[in-house]
């Protein structure tokens, strides 16, 4: 699969296309590229229905059989090159799209917005939790359910299938599931449904469950990362991650889509893991990361995965990165706020 989505696949693509579809089939520039076949397999070459001879026709089926068919020419000429970042260079924004979102202040990210977007802070601190408000924190993970915006505190992460969230970071090491929304069988928001103690030999910094439920990604402070696998009421470890090269691991995001995990940590490294085979990818390398993230130490804040086409957004220290699905840096954002193109 990595091969198949390599850039130098879809570089290269074209020419692949020209040999078996295109102007390369047939002809000068089949000969020139050495892409010539026994003369029966080509399409339209041979009417078999009009040959009389029993053994004629039977011995031209059988070269066919044996050396198959050649596939219908559907072009004559080049085919064009695949062009792999257009979507990141679109320009066109639809602004009237930013109205929506002011039930989102303060927002965190705005999508589709121009290069340059300015937000003002606001001295709010209010989770609002279904109809009940909490004030013990700031927003940690929301979303949008049948209309009605959810939220939860710091440390927490949504489950979103089955309107419960985790709460984590506490002494026991481990996680508690609690009641998100009210619903027929849980009337009581934040109600604790589960404790799991002992999940890490330290506390977890970082949870992030996968948008169907079934699995939960923990990171901890002793820098490892642990994968595990959700049933409603009890979590089973399926492997232990470790990669970081010390500290706490910082950010953390899971796509069952794309069979990926990304994890950053304090050590400003970005890592990705198979989650089908829980198993190392790759480690993201940043360019151009700017003095300011060198003075913050680059450490991994946030991670992101685009479930619709598996690119992964990373914010160390103070640059904001874009990188495509086969890890290579697309964009970045420096301190200066200018989007630079890769």
């Amino acid at each position: 699969r990595q091969a198949l989505e390599s850039d130098y696949v879809s570089k290269n693509l074209h020419k692949w296309a020209d040999l078996i579809f295109g102007f390369k089939q047939r002809g000068r520039e089949a000969v020139s590229a050495l892409n010539t076949f026994v003369h029966v397999t080509y399409e339209g070459t041979v009417d078999l229905d009009a040959i009389e001879d029993p053994v004629q026709r039977d011995s031209i089926i059988a070269q066919i059989q044996n050396f198959g068919q050649t596939p219908s020419r559907l072009e004559r000429k080049p085919f064009p090159n695949r062009n792999v970042v257009s979507a990141v260079k679109e320009k066109s924004i639809d602004f009237n799209a930013l109205a929506s979102l002011a039930a989102l202040t303060p927002p965190f990210c705005v999508v589709g917005a121009p290069h340059r977007v300015y937000l003002r802070a606001t001295m709010l601190d209010t989770c609002r939790v279904g109809m009940i408000g909490q004030m013990d924190s700031s927003v940690g993970d929301m979303c949008l359910v049948k209309g009605q915006l959810v939220g939860v505190g710091k440390k927490c992460a949504l489950i979103l299938p089955s309107k419960k969230y985790y709460r984590y970071g506490g002494p026991n090491n481990g996680v508690s599931v609690h009641v998100a929304m009210t619903s027929a069988r849980h009337r009581e928001v934040n109600r604790v449904l589960s404790i799991h103690d002992g999940m890490h030999r330290a506390p977890v910094n970082v949870a992030k469950p996968s948008l169907n439920g079934l699995w939960l990604v923990t990171g901890c402070v002793d820098s490892t990362v642990r994968v595990w696998r959700y049933d409603g009421q009890n979590v089973q470890l399926q492997a232990t991650l470790c990669g970081h090269e010390g500290g706490k691991v910082t950010c953390v995001d899971v796509s069952t889509t794309f069979g990926t995990i990304v994890t950053g940590g304090a050590d400003g490294n970005v890592l990705v893991w198979d989650l089908r085979t829980l198993t190392f990818l790759r480690k993201l390398r940043h360019i151009n990361v700017t003095a300011a993230s060198e003075d913050l130490g680059s450490s991994a804040i946030s991670v992101s995965v685009n479930h619709k086409n598996g690119n992964i957004l990373t914010l160390v220290g103070s640059t904001l990165s874009l990188f495509d699905i086969n890890g290579n840096q697309v964009a970045t954002l420096e301190e200066d706020f200018e989007f630079e193109l890769h």
